[in-house]
Formats: structure tokens, sequence, C-alpha cells
């Protein structure tokens, strides 16, 4: 799996680092992730019967599966029973198996007799009469969801295949309680598919044993996504001249429980849809693994590590503080775990939650299991206080000048006076926010500015930090680019005259409204 890194690389492997210009999936944002590379396991092998895939490591700097099978045909070939071929009234087969068991000798594979199972078979043992055999048909319909589990689809001719595949079971009968016990015992499994396939009973060879006769298997994969009916694409393949079939292909989902996670706060969730915030700055996707949280867990802290290494000539750098993890859909079929990276703690997440999808031309895009994590101990991203946080001087701020931000403009502070005279420390803010006489009425966070450039008392955010001094090479840059440091088009170019406002009132040239 491919780390394609465009920004701030946290340096995992299997993820696909991508900034975005807005937090609401635009289409150019889509379209990368969609041009993600695929996992090369979405389901079984043609030849597997029982194989199961690692566990999971979120923690490691590779933290993606990269093969949930083992290929080991020898294994496969001799874990499970050996069938006895079925004799038959053509002396063509008889020969045909002769000379089966003599190529079976000569190579250990090909023409060895494979499980074989015991439902009925239909007649003839076409194909095509797998397919529409009602016995079944009717196993499918008939089977009820296991406990914990509800059904996903039913009696569909194919199987799944998708990102997230956990490994393979043959079962003694189509059983969704013996295929669900397997998928309680692994804890990356979201969802199971079971059904009945049509196999051969020796591994065909292209020049002797190229059709043999058929049986039926029924088989349950598990996976670490919920699964659909639009996934159950997997009809089936050739082998040799034998044709491979599905039917009564049943799919199951359990309910998803967000981990704990070391260093963070218990997660907020499900959530109606994916955050949108502006303090955002880095998407990845993981989608060689189940949909894993604790993946966006490990890239969030690996990337502040990073930033922090390479910061900004100010010392500053991005620090991922709360990350939004869900599962990204195409048209129903899950693409894989999206984390989005936030630098600034948000309050009220479900208030923010409002991407619930959108249609890009003809591709539903949806979203699922979407929760936010916060950082225990939040990191201020190489802000340092200076001398006068505690506003022992109200006027001057240790040298009060504008903090350029990377997340933007209203993360700047000052230094007041609240109505009864304290001084205190606040970050900047907009004149039309709410109007106050007292602190209590401005609630948690928030203080009673009475000093501003606004000409009234303003309910602003308390600010535990003063600004660092900006840089003059830094101001000028930003304006010979036009843009804000965050992206996008800045609202007025800076002078040296905003750079100060010791005297807490607007200096000249400087914008009365913030």
């Amino acid at each position: 799996m491919k780390f394609v890194q465009l920004v701030g690389a946290a340096g995992l492997a299997g993820a696909v680092a991508l900034p975005a210009a807005a937090p609401d999936l635009d289409p150019d944002m889509l379209n990368a992730l969609f041009a993600a590379p695929t996992p090369a396991t979405l389901g079984p092998e043609p030849d597997a019967y029982s194989s199961t895939a690692p566990a999971f490591n979120p923690t490691t700097v590779a933290a993606v599966v990269q093969a949930t099978v083992t290929d080991d045909d020898t294994a496969s070939a001799t874990a499970t029973a050996t069938a006895t071929a079925a004799a038959t009234d053509s002396t063509v087969a008889k020969r045909d198996l002769t000379a089966a068991e003599a190529k079976c000798a000569e190579n250990g594979w090909d023409c060895c007799p494979l499980p074989t199972g015991t439902l009925d078979l239909p007649s003839p043992n076409t194909a095509d009469a797998f397919t529409s055999f009602s016995t079944y048909s009717d196993l499918a319909t008939g089977a009820t969801a296991p406990s914990g589990y509800t059904q996903a689809f039913s009696n569909q001719d194919g199987a799944v295949q998708q990102v997230g595949y956990r490994g393979v079971y043959t079962l003694d009968s189509y059983s969704p309680s013996d295929c669900a016990a397997y998928c309680d015992a692994d804890s990356s499994c979201q969802a199971f598919n079971i059904y009945i396939e049509r196999d051969p009973s020796i591994r065909p060879d292209y020049d002797v044993c190229t059709n043999p006769d058929a049986t039926a298997n029924v088989k349950c994969t598990l996976y670490g996504y919920p699964v659909a009916a639009e996934t159950a694409t997997n009809t089936g393949q050739y082998q040799g001249d034998f044709q491979v079939v599905v039917a009564a292909s049943n799919g199951y989902n359990k309910p998803y429980t967000a981990p704990t996670l070391d260093n963070f706060n218990a997660p907020v969730g499900p959530l109606g849809g994916a955050i949108e915030d502006s303090n955002y700055y880095l998407y990845e996707l993981y989608n060689d693994g189940p949909f894993s949280p604790a993946a966006c867990a490990a890239g969030c802290q690996a990337n502040t590590a990073y930033n922090k290494a390479h910061p900004n000539s100010d010392g500053t750098y991005n620090a991922c503080n709360i990350f939004n993890a869900y599962i990204l859909y195409r048209d129903n079929n899950p693409v894989g775990t999206v984390c989005s990276y936030f630098t600034k703690d948000i309050s009220d997440p479900a208030a923010e939650a409002t991407n619930v999808g959108q249609y890009q031309g003809d591709v539903h895009v949806t979203i699922g299991e979407s929760y936010t994590y916060t950082l225990t101990t939040q990191d201020n991203g190489g802000v340092v206080a200076e001398a006068g946080t505690g506003c022992s001087n109200p006027n001057v701020c240790g040298t009060y000048v504008t903090y350029y931000d990377p997340n933007g403009f209203d993360d700047q502070a000052l230094c007041g006076y609240d109505p009864e005279g304290n001084s205190v420390c606040v970050r900047n803010g907009l004149c039309g926010t709410t109007t106050c006489s007292t602190n209590a009425e401005c609630g948690d966070g928030k203080l009673c500015l009475a000093q501003s450039c606004c000409g009234q008392n303003i309910c602003i955010d308390a600010s535990t930090y003063c600004p660092n001094a900006v840089q003059a090479t830094k101001r000028a840059l930003e304006n010979a680019a036009g843009m804000k440091m965050r992206g996008g088009p800045s609202s007025r170019r800076r002078s040296s005259s905003s750079d100060s406002c010791t005297a807490l009132s607007c200096p000249s040239g400087a914008d009365s409204s913030s």
C-alpha cells in the first residue's frame, strides 16, 4: 500500500494524506480519495477454504494490513478432509480421474481432491441450475439474523468483495450463527457474508482434469466494514473449464462500538455526518484494513510529531488536537477510514457534523460511523506565552502585536478589562457577537470585554496566552501572496499599523469590526 504524502507527512504507510481547500469533501477531494490505490485483497482467493487475516495493529508505523490471506496452497489443500471423487458412468471421466491422481502425485496440487460440502446438489449439476436451485434460495430467505446482528441483504447471487476483508471459513451447514461466532471472535469484524459456492471436487488443471464434478460448499467471509447488497459483486469465475458460481448469499452487520484510545478523551458519536470546521488542516485515508479510529489516532499524533520537528519560522506548527474518524461510502461501497485532523477542540461536535453526503455526478457519497476524539492534553502548536499572560498590564499584553495563527485571524489575542475592572486576556473577535454587562451572561469559556474597538461590551472567547511577536517578513510575504496562512484569499492587506494596538484602540487603517 502506497503512502502519498502531500502536506505535513504523518509518516504512516498505507495512508493517503490529502489537504483540502474546504472541509466539505469537495469534488477535488473526493476524486483524490476515490483515486487511492485499492487493496489487493477484497475477498478470499478462489481456492481458499479457511484463511484468517492477521491481527490489525494501528499503533505501529506500518499501521495497515497489507496481506489478509496467507498464500499457502499446500495448507489449503491439506487443512480439510480429503474428499472421495464421485463415481460416474462415464468411462472418460474414470480415465480422467486416474490421470488426475497421477497429476496430483506429480506436483502436489493440480488435480488433487478438494473439500466437498454436505448440501444437496441440483440436477443437472450445472452452473445455471446451481444459481436457480430452490433448496439454496430457501435456506437464504429462511435464515434469521444472529443475535446482535441486522440483515443487510438476502439471497444474492454474488459474494461480497470490498475493503476490510478479514478471512474465510468453510461451514458444515448454512448457519449464520456459526458464521457470526467467527466474526465475534475477531475484534476488527463488523460484518459477515454467508453463501453457497459451486466448487470443483478436484483442483482443475488445464489439460487433464479441466472440468471435474461440482460440490456445494457453505462459505463464511468476515469484513471490517459494514456490508451491503451493492458489494455482493463476486459472481464467480472459471477454473480451467469449471465454472464457479455463488448462490444464497446473505449479509449481516453488527452495531459498531467505538473504542477508547490512549491519550484521547472518550469518543463522541456516532454523529450524523462528518465534521465541518474551519480549524481542520489534513485528511488521511486508510483503506487496507478494517475501520479503525485507532489508525486515525496514530496518524494524528505522528503528524503532530512531524510538524513539531519541522516548525514554521516562528516556532509554531499545526498540532492535531482532535480528529474525526468516519467511513466514506461510494454508492454504499466503503472506500475506507477517513481521518480529518483539527488544530482546535470542537465544543459541540454534533452541531458541526453537518456533512451527511452528496452526489458527485451519478456517484452517491455518504458518511457512516462518524466519531470525534479529543486529545486529552491539548498541544498549543508551539505558541509561547509571554510574561504578560496574566494581563497584569491590560493596556500592553507583552508588546501586543498581531499573532498570525495558522488557523486564522480569529485566533489572535489581546488584553482588556471586564465590566468589574478585572484585567482579562481574550481572543480576537467580531463586533457582531453578543453584548453583555457581566461575565456570567457570556457562558462557559467566554468573558465580557468592556474595552473593545466595537464601542460596546461584547462576549468573547477567553484566551490562556498572549500573542507572539509577528515578523515583518511574514506580513510582507502574506501581502505579496494575497493569501492567509491557512489558505484562501486574505480579507485585507496587513500593514505595520495593524501590527500593534498597545492602547486597545483600533490603530489607523485597522478593521474596526475585529
